[in-house]
């Protein structure tokens, strides 16, 4: 059968190719929160030993020609221009991806964070489409560094003022999807 359906809403239970053998496009999904608050400084997360900030999810794909779609959203702060923070989507420990370009002395990062005054928190999100060619579970985190002795922060401003009508906390969160291949 073939042909093409008009209709403003259409309801089923499951698609099936011609053979009968059901799509099921997206296999499973896992996300973590993260709720804590941290500050990294260069001493603690220098540029060339990023850290993990806890805003990892791990997944173990059912087929290996599945594609992960990894979702994530950040809550950042940095002391004003006194260096930069340094976020870096990571497969594994130590596999960067989705990375700009080190150009010069410039740090290629997923994202580059700084801030015009010490209580200001941004949001950095992102997603990206990875092909893992496994079934073996894989850890998808985003890692952290920081130029700054003064630090970045995750969660939080890097003033951190705890009285009323100042500074806030924030939350992260990192979702996985696993799309059939």
């Amino acid at each position: 059968m073939s042909g093409i359906i008009n209709a403003t809403n259409l309801e089923v239970d499951n698609i099936k190719n011609t053979s009968g053998t059901a799509y099921n496009f997206i296999k499973q999904i896992e996300q973590t929160v993260l709720t804590t608050a941290t500050l990294y400084t260069s001493s603690s997360a220098p540029i060339g030993t990023p850290v993990d900030t806890g805003i990892s999810v791990t997944i173990a794909p059912l087929s290996s020609s599945s594609k992960i779609l990894v979702m994530w959203n950040a809550t950042v702060g940095h002391n004003v221009d006194t260096g930069h923070g340094y976020l870096f989507l990571r497969r594994g420990s130590s596999t960067n991806i989705l990375v700009g370009t080190n150009t010069g002395s410039r740090t290629g990062a997923t994202h580059v964070i700084n801030n015009l005054q010490p209580g200001e928190m941004h949001s950095v999100s992102g997603q990206y489409l990875d092909s893992p060619n496994t079934t073996s579970a894989t850890t998808y985190a985003l890692y952290i560094a920081t130029t700054s002795s003064d630090g970045t922060a995750i969660n939080r401003s890097y003033r951190d003022n705890n009285a009323t009508n100042y500074d806030g906390r924030g939350t992260s969160s990192i979702t996985v999807m696993e799309v059939a291949g």
